[in-house]
């Protein structure tokens, strides 16, 4: 996979010098000391020398720590895990969330997820101190058949406590092979004690239509590797019955692949139409903004859409957001977007953990940037606690009367 080589990707490599040269150190024998002459060289490639002492300190400072800690011995492999995560944390934060080091159950999983699709209980989530909160379960889902609510909170998974387990564990905990049940402990508004829900596991579609009449109804919840072509059949199945609007459900949507929203956003574009820059950092404060635009456009450019969002809709679905609306393609109802602005590549290291690293900023095809700040709608509705969905009702009224 193609990297960006900005000044983030550069304090990667540093660290990833650091820590071969240090499983080098291991293996080879090769004394890390403040005498030390040898060149090292990763891969045929130099280690700066300006890296010769912090590398010098840092194996002082593992050595000391597992020959004098109170607490050792350590786990050595967390050990440079910590190392990775420490520099990513010290390098990006706090202007970028999004730079990460994925530890390998994480990286596969969400290799998985976007490439592969997962069998779940198909409803979005949102960590919280307390535990995950249901945002919102999808249509016809298990979520939904078990009586799940929005505004649920689980506490625990088949007897497993996932208060302060990070998103990505506790989410990997519910989800299983397709037919297999999971026991979901649930506190809900109104309810005094925790109770248990038994939720069948089963394959999720990221793609889900339906139609009433001249109104179509399109759904989907990332932009997967498959989900261009899923999305073009959906179109295709809406369009053969005839409809004229069109309400795209993009909440609880946490993106995806640029490449993916590239052949969504196709669909409802003419040819030439800007879909969004990606702004890349020369350095010395100079910049470089190059669009992409709609080479091959789609079957749905006559359809009248309303879009709906939240505050869960992020990255590649703000990018489809910001395309239709500023295309003149779409109205938008909900509420503020999350303002994710950003994009990242994935590094996968040889023990299957991975890098991801932010290399470029996208703007909207007006050049706005949306980092931080999310889109705002052009009618905000927040979403009611009753059991109707308000948001989708104001969408559906806008679809068709246009006001």
């Amino acid at each position: 996979m193609k990297l960006g080589m900005n000044r983030g990707f550069v304090n990667i490599l540093a660290a990833l010098v650091i820590m071969a040269v240090m499983a080098t150190s291991f293996v080879a024998g090769v004394s890390i000391g403040h005498q030390d002459t040898h060149q090292y060289s990763i891969a045929g490639t130099p280690v700066p020398t300006e890296l010769h002492q912090p590398l010098n300190d840092l194996w002082t400072a593992y050595q000391r720590l597992n020959a004098d800690s109170y607490w050792r011995p350590f786990d050595h492999k967390a050990l440079m895990y910590g190392a990775i995560s420490g520099m990513l944390a010290n390098c990006c934060l706090p202007k970028d969330t999004h730079t990460a080091f994925l530890e390998p159950v994480v990286s596969h999983y969400q290799s998985q997820a976007l490439n592969e699709g997962v069998d779940g209980i198909g409803a979005a989530v949102q960590m919280t101190a307390g535990g995950l909160v249901i945002t919102a379960p999808y249509f016809n889902s298990p979520a939904v058949h078990a009586g799940l609510k929005p505004g649920d909170l689980i506490t625990a998974v088949d007897g497993h406590n996932i208060r302060g387990m990070d998103t990505s564990h506790a989410v990997g905990l519910i989800h299983g092979n397709a037919g297999t049940t999971v026991r979901l402990t649930i506190m809900r508004a109104n309810v005094s004690k925790p109770f248990v829900v038994k939720v069948i596991r089963a394959a999720i579609p990221t793609v889900i239509e339906s139609s009433n009449g001249p109104l179509g109804y399109l759904q989907f919840n990332e932009f997967g590797s498959n989900t261009g072509p899923e999305v073009h059949g959906a179109l295709n199945q809406l369009l053969k019955q005839h409809i004229k609007y069109l309400v795209l459900d993009l909440r609880d949507n946490g993106g995806g692949y640029v490449s993916t929203v590239r052949q969504v956003a196709s669909e409802f574009l003419s040819k030439g139409s800007v879909i969004y820059w990606d702004r890349s950092n020369l350095g010395n404060n100079k910049f470089s903004d190059v669009s992409t635009t709609v080479t091959d456009p789609g079957i749905a450019q006559h359809l009248s859409v309303v879009v709906l969002v939240n505050g869960n809709t992020a990255s590649a679905s703000e990018i489809l957001t910001a395309a239709l609306r500023e295309n003149g393609r779409a109205k938008i109802v909900g509420t503020t977007t999350y303002g994710k602005g950003s994009e990242q590549e994935d590094l996968t290291l040889a023990d299957g953990s991975g890098l991801r690293i932010t290399t470029t900023l996208w703007l909207t095809p007006h050049k706005h940037e949306v980092n931080g700040t999310g889109i705002s709608p052009d009618i905000t509705v927040e979403r009611s606690s009753g059991s109707q969905d308000n948001q989708l009702q104001r969408a559906v009224q806008l679809a068709l009367t246009g006001h």
